[in-house]
């Protein structure tokens, strides 16, 4: 059974602050359903085509397609490293990919600068967005929908609208803008709310922050795409650490035990998986791109791992015939959370003498990292010495 495109329309809207925030109205047979994912475990193929007005848009047909591939990859890496509750009977983002033609059959469109009569009427005003996932149509039998990924244009007409945006965002940084919006719309698709704040991925706010012109001439498109669903892993990449004010790199130097001159610091974490046993590796530099000595090395292990925060949740009737359903009415299942995780291990200095309780806070893509030095608790090592928050310890 289907549903027609007024009876049921989900849109999640990245905007500018004008306009923020995301509108659901209806979904399928059920008004519950309209966060679910498009697509579970018994869709085994996702066609998808491309619509694009190449000359407004700003950049080729080829440098989308290779973007496309490039966010789909990243939530397929998310979703095989993410974490889901004992026994959850709801897999996310297993299906292949296959492009094709927007004349033939398909469940997905992805339209750069290009939009119907019927869909310019539908946004309204379709230059308030940056970019916009739509459900057109929701099959409550076989859990699957159809609908479009929209992401507004650099020039023309309909040209995302806001003075603060950098002006032809999608041809920057070789192509890293376009890829991270890429995958928060994509990450509507998989059936992710908006969640975190604007410098994480599915922040309500991010693709507005991203493309904000004081932000994006910061942004460094060698990094990768911020987690989400997985554990942080700092920064893999050489000569690519934290160079921080010198109030702050002193408190790092002392308690890291890097030498002395040392003015940069680069964290690694290496998982097992999201709950076992991750590796903390610390290195520094005299400089941003300088040689770098590892300096300290940790084993953590989790000691807590709850989260509050749902990821992928799907609403399931009776009409379905994906999940057999231990009940005869509507149920809720829960798939890949948003992560909080908590690692603890004994950090060994290798350039001074130190043995250092460590904690490591993982939650929605970032890694905070504490302890205790001279008899106080720091939640987090890199902040400010203004602002680091401390709590004393008392020995009894």
């Amino acid at each position: 059974m289907k549903s027609s495109l007024l009876a049921a329309l989900t849109i999640f809207l990245s905007v500018s602050s004008l306009h923020a925030g995301s509108i659901q109205s209806g979904g399928g047979e059920d008004f519950e359903d309209r966060l679910n994912p498009w697509f579970l475990q018994n869709t085994e193929e996702v066609r998808y085509c491309i619509k694009i007005d190449q000359k407004n848009f700003g950049t080729s047909l080829a440098h989308v397609e290779s973007q496309i591939q490039s966010a789909l990859e990243y939530w397929k890496a998310e979703f095989q490293n993410s974490i889901s509750p004992v026994g959850s009977s709801i897999r996310v983002g297993t299906q292949r990919f296959l492009q094709v033609d927007c004349g033939e059959a398909h469940d997905l469109a992805f339209q750069f600068g290009v939009l119907s009569a019927a869909q310019k009427a539908s946004l309204e005003k379709p230059s308030r967005y940056i970019g916009v996932t739509v459900r057109e149509s929701y099959d409550v039998s076989s859990l699957k929908a159809k609908g479009y990924i929209y992401l507004s244009p650099a020039f023309g007409d309909l040209k995302y609208e806001d003075e603060r945006l950098i002006p032809n965002a999608w041809a920057l940084h070789g192509g890293y803008l376009l890829a991270s919006v890429l995958a928060h719309e994509l990450g509507h698709v998989f059936g992710l709310p908006h969640n975190g704040g604007r410098f994480q991925l599915m922040g309500q706010q991010f693709p507005e922050q991203l493309l904000n012109q004081n932000y994006a001439r910061w942004v460094d498109p060698s990094r990768p795409i911020p987690a989400t669903l997985s554990l942080a892993r700092g920064d893999s990449r050489a000569g690519q650490g934290q160079c921080l004010p010198d109030p702050t790199m002193k408190t790092v130097i002392r308690i890291f035990g890097l030498p002395a001159g040392s003015k940069c610091v680069r964290l690694e974490y290496h998982h097992q998986s999201p709950l076992k046993v991750s590796e903390l590796r610390v290195f520094s530099s005299t400089s941003k791109t300088g040689p770098e000595t590892l300096v300290a090395t940790a084993a953590m292990r989790t000691v807590d791992a709850t989260s509050s925060i749902a990821g992928v949740t799907a609403w399931l009737t009776p009409a379905q015939r994906v999940v057999k359903l231990p009940y005869s009415n509507g149920q809720r299942l829960i798939g890949p959370i948003f992560p909080e995780v908590t690692k603890q291990g004994f950090m060994i200095c290798r350039m001074a003498e130190c043995r250092r309780e460590i904690f490591v806070r993982f939650e929605s893509g970032s890694a905070f990292i504490g302890g205790v030095v001279d008899g106080q608790l720091i939640y987090d090592f890199f902040a400010s010495s203004e602002e680091m928050p401390r709590r004393s310890i008392r020995s009894n």
